[in-house]
């Protein structure tokens, strides 16, 4: 049985997204295999304010106000680096299985869900499968975002820039201009 144009396309991005699951799943291997067996490690403490952040946003979603820290007045969510609508979405896996759970998973989403977007953003540009494989692969698992996942996850977290790039390059060379769609 031969593939179709599309059957072929459909097949190499289901292989795309295996390679990019797969090193998802080992660049946090250290982390071991079960998610919650570690935490990631630095010299800050902003891993464990993460892991706290998820914490909060199991028991309380969306808030923007607690009072768990510098108490009497407590502290804004606002003002500091914390996560609610991804702790929101895994509030579940927080309070059934922990936050440093919900935190290695999160960290192994935040690869995977980088990569699959770019990769996303780029074949619709191109095209083409290999370019975009490995633009994709090159944006999520750069030394930049490598880096700040053993850190600061917020930042590592990244499938919004390249669908808001790609969103805007759709606008820009639309071939009929609707400015209140903008």
């Amino acid at each position: 049985m031969t593939l179709g144009p599309a059957g072929r396309r459909r097949a190499v991005a289901a292989a795309v997204l295996a390679v990019y699951a797969l090193c998802s799943w080992l660049i946090a291997l250290p982390l071991g295999l079960a998610p919650g067996s570690h935490l990631p490690t630095c010299a800050c403490a902003d891993v464990a304010q993460e892991t706290w952040w998820l914490a909060v946003a199991a028991h309380a979603p969306f808030a923007l106000h607690t009072g768990a820290v510098d108490v009497p007045r407590g502290v804004s969510l606002l003002d500091n680096a914390s996560f609610p609508l991804l702790g929101a979405l895994l509030a579940p896996v927080t309070r059934s299985v922990g936050p440093v759970a919900s935190l290695v998973i999160l960290l192994r989403l935040a690869f995977l869900t980088s990569a699959v977007a770019a990769y996303a953003v780029l074949r619709r540009l191109r095209g083409t499968d290999l370019g975009p494989a490995v633009g994709g692969a090159l944006y999520a698992f750069s030394p930049y975002m490598t880096h700040q996942a053993g850190s600061h996850f917020f930042l590592a977290f990244g499938p919004l820039p390249p669908l808001l790039l790609g969103l805007v390059h759709r606008r820009m060379t639309s071939p009929t201009p609707r400015p209140w769609r903008g």
